[in-house]
Formats: C-alpha cells, sequence, structure tokens
C-alpha cells in the first residue's frame, strides 16, 4: 500500500496501532470480502476511526462494536437497501451520504441517498477514488 508520508506520520501513533488482526480476517469473512489488498492490509495495520483535515466524513474503524464501524454500517446497508457484498460502507452518514468501497474493482465511491445508492448499484455512479490507496493518501494526506 502507498500512502503519503504524511498520512504515516499522523499514523505512527499508538493510538491507530492495530493490536487484534485476527479480529480483521473474522470481520472481512463475516464481509465475505477477500482478505488480501490495500483495504484489508490498511485494517491489520490500524485500528479507527480515523478523522480528516479534508472531508467531513469520519472513516470508521473495521469491525469496531456497534454500528459505528465498517461491519456494522455495511450491515445496515445490506439489510435495509440490498447492497451486494461487494460493497463496503467506510464512513458514517454524512449529509445524506456514505463512502462505499467496491471489493472488486478497488474503487470509492461517493454515495447519496437521493439516487446515488440506485446509480451505484446499477452501475451508472462513477468512483471518486479509482482505488482504497488514493480514497486513504487523499483522506489522510
Amino acid at each position: 500500500m502507498m500512502l503519503s508520508d504524511l498520512a504515516l506520520v499522523e499514523l505512527a501513533s499508538e493510538a491507530y496501532r492495530r493490536t487484534d488482526v485476527a479480529g480483521v480476517d473474522a470481520a472481512l469473512s463475516r464481509l465475505e470480502v477477500a482478505r488480501e489488498g490495500a483495504l484489508p492490509e490498511f485494517y491489520r495495520r490500524f485500528a479507527g476511526p480515523f478523522v480528516s483535515r479534508r472531508t467531513g466524513f469520519e472513516l470508521l474503524d473495521l469491525y469496531e462494536e456497534g454500528a459505528r464501524s465498517v461491519e456494522g454500517m455495511t450491515r445496515t446497508l445490506r439489510e435495509r437497501f440490498g447492497v451486494p457484498k461487494d460493497y463496503l460502507v467506510l464512513t458514517d452518514f454524512l449529509g445524506g451520504g456514505v463512502l462505499v468501497w467496491d471489493s472488486s474493482s478497488g474503487a470509492v465511491f461517493s454515495v447519496d441517498f437521493e439516487g446515488g445508492l440506485e446509480d451505484l448499484l446499477a452501475g451508472r455512479l462513477s468512483p471518486k477514488w479509482e482505488s482504497f490507496e488514493a480514497f486513504v493518501s487523499f483522506y489522510l494526506g
């Protein structure tokens, strides 16, 4: 994974160091997504949630207890809206939208609930970032 030097300095704090790597793999299995790639590697190294100077979205931890996690938010959208298992919800709601990662393409989308979710599911929504690495570099950069 390629993170900017600034992003790595931000995450060097002990507060973000992941101590339970097995929990990451278990959460990814429950979410039915691949355990290889940039997103799994990021969450194996770092525990959130994370804030950004560049956006109001809060990047959630992968499996923190309760609904305020990638796992919890993803389950909610899967149950309420039938979001396919390829998609993980990375953030809490902000202004009626969320950021969503597509595990099949690696792209990250900004999805609103006034037509954006339908566009995503129909393949009409363009990604905001072409990869998880690009997203994290922007988010933390």
